[in-house]
């Protein structure tokens, strides 16, 4: 069995539903961790568990009973437990790294001493209790261990007032001898209630909740997307109305004092404006702010690698640039050629990588030998494209090494280039990563402007991609689901390359 896992208890069908849900989640942002369900059902039929752990629960024990009991002999030695009412917004798996030095670790409970009749009134009123929903505990520790022997019957002593197991788990960790670690909301996320607040800075990773757990998952989705942003948040709920409100904060650390040091009122007006979630209530355009400083400049050089199209498009436009170096799918290419405007502009080139280092390769087809074409026309079509030049293609696929930065230069009779923008699909961040190396070690230039598509960009790959161009010493605003805009200090004239 794994050292390390996590551990869900159920023993009624809807908590299996539940617990099915969550794990579903839990699998699109931590994949490969172990996970175990304890239930006292038999012939359990659930996906997503490596595991399925049968428990005997006397029938007039409390549903309680049998969580105390699943999480001390749980198949771990570090173990996470969670309840079946959750949905994993993100990796927890710092949880493991910190109970390294902690035997136990929680989050606050957000309805403080309760409930009265069962709280203990001795304890200091700055102790407010912490919530057993989202649990992690090294079992490996003594002083846990012994903790967790006991709450049963600590449990027991409580059970007649509540049948709540917060009481009795309070009492008992203050007493204790356990080294415990508070978790921030973001791990324990109670959306049950209205008005958590998040803090500023991390997304939520764990949210707790009946109504969440159950909705569809369109709507899951979209609230994950929310409480995945880097500013303060707080959760409003009205029976099934739900909303997250943001506090004016901005995505960029320390940006109030980083625009107040620009010279130029425009950006500096739009970086402070970045924190704004829907920028159309402002009635302002962030990304053409930043493109009516890029494309002061003639003659720009433009990369784009994989989509989208459109902001690019119009920088290009804009800026009347001299060339477009382009690699995306043969999709676009009817749309890039066709939207290009400004008289100095081509394209250079038009490709997609596909495996082994090679390139399929969207070329005119006048450019192509007929035997270096990918998948040609046959039969009735390829006699007709050869009778009648009209019906062929005006691009076609073929297939060549893949070709790097200096030999896309030659090709393009580009002199001393410099990099004004660089696209890329969200949902791919290692090429945002892959481009940012490539900077790092002077085999391409550094752009003035990033864009990063956002609609399909998983969320926990969000802030990977954020972290990565702001440790590259760009600065981010983040246009939620339009995507990453990312405009590095040079392009103002602030500091040299």
């Amino acid at each position: 069995m794994a050292s390390e896992g996590i551990l869900y208890y159920a023993d009624a069908p809807r908590y299996i539903a539940q617990a099915e849900r969550s794990v579903a989640s839990l699998r699109r942002v931590m994949p490969e961790v172990h996970v175990t369900l304890a239930t006292t059902l038999a012939d359990v039929e659930v996906d997503g568990f490596d595991a399925i752990r049968q428990l005997e629960v006397a029938p007039d024990d409390h549903t309680r009973i049998g969580k105390i009991r699943a999480i001390a002999t749980a198949p771990y030695d570090k173990v996470i437990y969670v309840d079946t009412d959750t949905i994993f917004a993100g990796d927890v798996g710092s949880i493991f790294a910190a109970l390294d030095d902690f035997g136990l670790a929680a989050s606050h409970a957000p309805i403080r001493r309760s409930p009265v009749g069962a709280w203990d009134a001795s304890l200091p009123e700055c102790f407010t209790g912490l919530n057993g929903g989202v649990l992690g505990l090294n079992l490996t520790d003594p002083d846990t261990a012994a903790f967790v022997a006991a709450w049963e019957d600590a449990y027991r002593d409580t059970s007649e007032v509540t049948r709540q197991d917060q009481p009795s788990f309070n009492r008992l960790l203050y007493r204790s001898r356990v080294r415990f670690l508070v978790l921030p909301p973001e791990y324990n996320f109670r959306a049950e209630f209205s008005n958590q607040s998040k803090g500023a800075n991390m997304g939520v990773k764990v949210i707790h909740s009946h109504a969440v757990n159950e909705m569809d998952r369109e709507r899951t989705d979209d609230l994950i997307r929310k409480l995945s942003d880097d500013r303060f948040a707080t959760f409003l709920r009205d029976e099934d109305d739900i909303a997250v409100q943001f506090t004016k904060m901005p995505t960029v650390a320390a940006m109030p004092q980083v625009a107040r040091s620009l010279s130029d009122a425009r950006l500096a007006a739009a970086l402070r404006a970045s924190h704004m979630w829907d920028r159309a209530r402002e009635g302002r355009n962030l990304r053409n702010e930043v493109f009516d400083i890029l494309s002061e400049d003639a003659g720009l050089k433009v990369l784009q690698i994989g989509n989208p199209v459109a902001p690019i498009l119009d920088l290009i436009n804009r800026a009347n640039a001299e060339a477009a170096i382009c690699v995306t799918d043969q999709s676009w290419i009817e749309r890039l050629e066709t939207g290009i405007t400004s008289p100095f502009a081509r394209i250079v080139e038009a490709a997609f990588a596909v495996e082994n280092g090679d390139m399929e390769v969207v070329r005119r087809a006048d450019d192509v030998p007929t035997v270096e074409v990918i998948d040609p026309a046959t039969g009735i079509e390829g006699l007709l494209q050869r009778l009648f030049p009209s019906r062929r293609p005006d691009w076609v696929r073929t297939r060549r090494p893949a070709r790097v930065w200096p030999e896309l230069m030659t090709l393009a009779g580009i002199d001393d280039p410099q990099v004004v923008a660089l696209a890329t699909a969200g949902r791919d961040p290692e090429a945002v990563e892959a481009c940012l190396a490539a900077i790092d070690a002077g085999d391409l230039p550094t752009p003035n402007y990033i864009q990063v598509e956002g609609r399909k960009i998983p969320q926990r790959s969000r802030r990977a991609v954020r972290k990565a161009l702001r440790d590259a010493g760009f600065w981010v605003l983040d246009q939620g689901g339009s995507g990453i805009m990312a405009v590095h200090p040079v392009a103002l004239g602030l500091v040299s390359r």
